[in-house]
């Protein structure tokens, strides 16, 4: 008498699984990659989007102009490497993202910065975070900072910073190559 099973043999499966297996490890890491690289875009548009909120606040010529150009303020060394070429220099830190219980807004570095911050406060795009923590995998990025160029004080650059609020990265404009190319 003959009966006919239905179903799969157990080498069938381990074929199967086999296949998935190959699959997986093959795209997996190039998913990763892609979610990454989209993360850092995002980035990239949102620090674009503050330096335009900050230049928007410069050209409006109001107190938060006259307290981004003021004096003072203390410099730290930083260096961006962009198309290649290192770009060491000196920054003035203006204000940063910091986060609380209330969500986020920005801290001046110092009281002559308060005008420029409260303004920044009053732009939405301004309070995006950081979506892409670790470009390198050694910095754990998760502050935005506004900074100036020591000797140019009328100029807006955005950085990418770590939880102890030091620059890492500048991101816009011209985006560092090790945050964007990583």
């Amino acid at each position: 008498m003959y009966h006919n099973k239905k179903g799969f043999t157990l080498i069938e499966l381990i074929v199967v699984i086999c296949i998935i297996g190959v699959l997986a490890t093959i795209l997996v890491p190039s998913a990763i990659g892609f979610v990454k690289k989209s993360k850092r875009t995002a980035d990239v548009g949102t620090a674009r989007d503050i330096y335009n909120d900050g230049g928007i606040i410069l050209a409006e010529g109001n107190d938060g102009y006259f307290s981004y150009i003021s004096s003072g303020g203390s410099s730290v060394s930083a260096n961006a490497i962009h198309n290649e070429e290192a770009d060491n220099y000196d920054i003035q830190i203006v204000c940063e993202r910091v986060a609380n219980d209330n969500g986020s807004k920005w801290v001046a570095s110092g009281s002559q910065f308060d005008d420029f911050a409260v303004d920044m406060n009053k732009i939405e795009d301004a309070m995006l975070p950081l979506k892409y923590f670790s470009p390198t995998g050694n910095e754990r990025l998760t502050k935005w900072i506004i900074a100036r160029r020591a000797e140019e004080t009328d100029k807006v650059e955005v950085w990418s910073a770590d939880d102890a609020g030091n620059p890492c990265f500048r991101v816009w404009p011209e985006t560092d190559d090790r945050y964007y190319n990583k």
